[in-house]
């Protein structure tokens, strides 16, 4: 059959662009909103700042604060609107009145520009916290020029890849006054190790680092890792000519050392500045979005009202009217960002109360769908506010996808417990056994069992390997 040219009818889904904004907004973690909220109010003349409103442009910033409270104690009349956007009572800020949008919840919290300066001085790349943290020990302005050549050289791992000789010469300088420059990065840097040129060096290191350095523990590292991870600590003894005992003590000092340490920067990042907050009341916890993340952005009530009074040609009319549609758009896009947090977070504290009293091992099994089907919200959109926003709480900041997690289930309660909280009693477990005598996995399928968790043997070995927990012949300490 040849090419031809013909008609035919088809059907597909066309976002308008205020929906692409509503549905990029939804994804917005909340330090770029903000930044999309001063842009915003920039380009378009039918949205401001609330601080720089007609109304309150004469006021002093002590009066605007006090309207500022007063605002928040007509909060009570707004309930009844505030169950239509599912968010609980009294937690529900009146982001519509008198045409603004504010887009957060009732709660103490920093000032929106300190917290937004602060983040931006916080997201150092893992270099310039570690040049920031040398410049302080290192007094010479040589030295601190050769720390920051020597940094060029560190790799994602945090390995040295640079000849210090190499270095020496570049800078005219005595490759001894290189070596210093990296001994001090490797010891006097938190965390310790960086810039190690192998792993022996670096958990040397780190060992003299935390002053927990002596002359077994060093011959061990530099000699005997590669037996040290088989656990063969009764060959090592044999060949330093000491006590098994002593090896012993040098093995409990090295496995509380860290072979990654740049993953302390990588668990740092990116920043997440929680926008809820989970506190204990009376009838058990609560969510509280926090007031001043976001600016306070309304609609401009005067511009349109004088527009109003204008004659224009009906190509500027247009074109003002697609601005206030825009406007208008972007306020309920903020104004609907926040009834589905507030609505997600309730629900996912509601769900994992036991994770808030008891920790991790509280966790129960939570899909999506699930908190969707409560909320009666998407399941495209729990996810992309899950992704996007951190919740504050006495077990820590936490990421809302955190809560979202597969189970197995519980032979004492009928639920189905986190995979995270089965880890964690797999890890309790390993780090209570006998060294001499370690857990197999189907004696670690037997405890959780008693402990009310039905897994198969092979699922215990999965988790036991995603733990980074060596089998039970490499975890065996011979005496």
């Amino acid at each position: 059959m040849g090419p031809y040219v013909g008609l035919e009818q088809s059907h597909q889904i066309e976002l308008t662009p205020e929906m692409r904004l509503g549905v990029k907004i939804m994804a917005m973690p909340v330090l770029e909103l903000a930044s999309l909220i001063e842009d915003k109010t920039m380009e378009n003349p039918f949205l401001l700042i609330d601080e720089e409103a007609p109304e309150s442009a004469q006021k002093t910033p002590s009066e605007r604060r006090a309207e500022s409270s007063s605002a928040m104690s007509r909060t009570e009349a707004l309930d009844e609107d505030a169950w239509e956007h599912g968010v609980e009572p009294g937690v529900w800020d009146a982001s519509w009145e008198d045409g603004r949008a504010t887009g957060a919840l009732a709660s103490a919290s920093p000032a929106p520009d300190d917290l937004l300066m602060g983040a931006a001085d916080e997201r150092k790349s893992p270099e310039e916290a570690l040049l920031s943290q040398l410049s302080c020990d290192l007094r010479d302005e040589m030295d601190i020029q050769i720390a920051r050549r020597l940094l060029d050289g560190i790799d994602e791992r945090g390995y040295l890849h640079m000849d210090t000789d190499f270095v020496a010469d570049e800078m005219g300088v005595e490759p001894n006054r290189v070596e210093r420059v990296l001994w001090q990065m490797q010891r006097g840097c938190t965390p310790a190790g960086i810039g190690a040129r192998s792993l022996a060096e670096r958990l040397v290191a780190q060992l003299e680092s935390a002053k927990l350095a002596d002359a077994i523990t060093r011959r061990v590292i530099e000699n005997h890792l590669s037996d040290l991870a088989e656990g063969r600590l009764a060959q090592i003894a044999d060949a330093l000519k000491v006590a098994p005992s002593d090896i012993k003590r040098s093995f409990d000092k090295i496995r509380m050392l860290d072979p990654d340490p740049m993953s302390a920067f990588e668990s740092a990042s990116p920043l997440m500045v929680p926008e809820v907050s989970v506190v204990r009341g009376d009838g058990g916890w609560t969510v509280k979005l926090r007031r001043g993340l976001l600016p306070s952005v309304a609609f401009n009530e005067s511009y349109a009202d004088l527009l109003e009074t204008c004659t224009m040609e009906a190509r500027t009319a247009k074109q003002l009217q697609a601005l206030i549609r825009e406007a208008k758009g972007f306020l309920r896009a903020v104004d609907l960002r926040s009834a589905a947090i507030a609505a997600i977070a309730r629900v996912v504290v509601e769900r994992q109360s036991a994770f808030f009293d008891e920790g991790q091992t509280g966790l129960r099994a939570l899909t999506m769908a699930e908190v969707a089907e409560a909320t009666e919200l998407s399941e495209a959109t729990v996810s992309r506010v899950a992704n996007s926003i951190a919740m504050d709480s006495p077990q820590g900041v936490r990421s809302l996808r955190f809560f979202f997690t597969s189970g197995v289930r519980s032979t004492e309660s009928g639920d189905d417990v986190s995979s995270l909280a089965v880890k964690q009693a797999i890890r309790e477990l390993v780090n209570g056994e006998d060294p001499r005598s370690p857990l197999s996995d189907g004696k670690l399928v037997a405890l959780l069992e008693e402990r009310g968790l039905s897994v198969s043997r092979r699922t215990v070995n999965k988790y036991r390997t995603a733990l980074g927990i060596l089998s039970k012949s490499k975890r065996k300490i011979y005496e």
